[in-house]
């Protein structure tokens, strides 16, 4: 199951454009200065939808960028920044390590932006992973661009971090008669992607590369027979190993190892599928294996016995003149 984590930065939905609204801003105090700078603030709570691999964000750092759509010339933005999130309450903020940050003035419309590498590693546009990253993207585009007087109107963006990359589960079944055990699985699938950050075009995408991303089974996966399951259902299936988080859209050839008999009789043997289902960002895939053990090739023989002897008579004139030696010769 996954859970898509929404940053609420202070969670409020937007009903007001970007212009000076004095009487909403505080109606009780005349003395509010509508050219003072705003702060771009992070408080932030964590609306739990489902999950794959973070569940946590408390000490985390994440990138944020706040890009001037109004004036990209602005001095008053930021890209790539560092952000480290802190839990009080159940709630979750996030502290700029190169901050504060202010709007430019009350009208200039803001974008925000946002994603954590859960430990992949980003360069020049080329982001490798490992199998086990749960990269997230975030992006506060729902409501439009954001501005300085909806934030003196405590009407603040949301970011809302979805699943970049795609995760693989495995489970297996044995509809042989003798007991195999399933010993490692490895997809052969992208390492190295592309990731573009910090605009309306964020994504991840795989590369044409080939690595070898290996599932953890320790100490194999022991299938017993169930042979007398006619249609497997899900609960039929063994879980196998631990998941992988791998790029969306990429190509995928599993490879099953799987072992069969006891010491002396000892068969190994490796499957190779490849999937031709297209493998979308943000979803949990489980693939649902059946094998089959190796039947023995048993061969049966008897014995007839000898009938009565068939008596064959050769007569001299049956004999070939041809193969007849006994002449004179020359």
């Amino acid at each position: 199951m996954k859970k898509i984590f929404a940053f609420a930065i202070a969670a409020v939905a937007l009903t007001v454009g970007c212009q000076k609204i004095q009487s909403l801003v505080n109606p009780d105090n005349d003395q509010v200065n509508e050219n003072d700078p705003v702060e771009i603030k992070f408080n932030t709570n964590l609306a739990i939808v489902e999950t794959k691999i973070v569940d946590d964000l408390n000490g985390l750092t994440l990138k944020v960028f706040g890009i001037n759509d109004t004036d990209p010339n602005s001095a008053r933005q930021f890209k790539d920044i560092d952000a480290i999130a802190s839990t009080n309450e159940g709630k979750y903020s996030l502290d700029l390590t190169d901050g504060p940050y202010y709007y430019d003035g009350n009208t200039d419309k803001y974008s925000f932006y946002g994603y954590f590498l859960d430990g992949a590693t980003l360069s020049d546009g080329n982001v490798t992973i490992d199998g086990h990253n749960d990269i997230l993207l975030a992006a506060a585009t729902e409501n439009g661009s954001y501005c300085g007087s909806e934030a003196r109107n405590g009407k603040d963006p949301e970011l809302v971090f979805t699943h970049a990359l795609s995760q693989l589960k495995f489970a297996a079944i044995n509809l042989g008669t003798d007991a195999i055990t399933l010993t490692s699985i490895t997809v052969k699938s992208s390492q190295v992607g592309t990731m573009t950050v910090g605009s309306d075009q964020q994504n991840v995408a795989g590369g044409s590369d080939e690595y070898d991303f290996s599932v953890d089974i320790s100490e194999g996966v022991t299938l017993a027979s169930k042979a007398t399951v006619v249609s497997p259902g899900d609960e039929d299936y063994t879980p196998a190993g631990s998941e992988l988080i791998l790029f969306p859209g990429a190509s995928y050839e599993l490879f099953f190892t799987l072992t069969q008999g006891e010491e002396g009789s000892f068969i190994e043997r490796t499957l190779k599928v490849k999937v031709a289902d297209e493998i979308k960002a943000g979803e949990a895939y489980k693939f649902n294996v059946k094998f089959y053990s190796l039947e023995k090739i048993e061969i049966t023989a008897s014995l007839i016995g000898w009938g009565e002897d068939v008596v064959v008579t050769v007569e001299p004139e049956d004999v070939d003149p041809a193969d007849d030696n006994s002449g004179d010769g020359e």
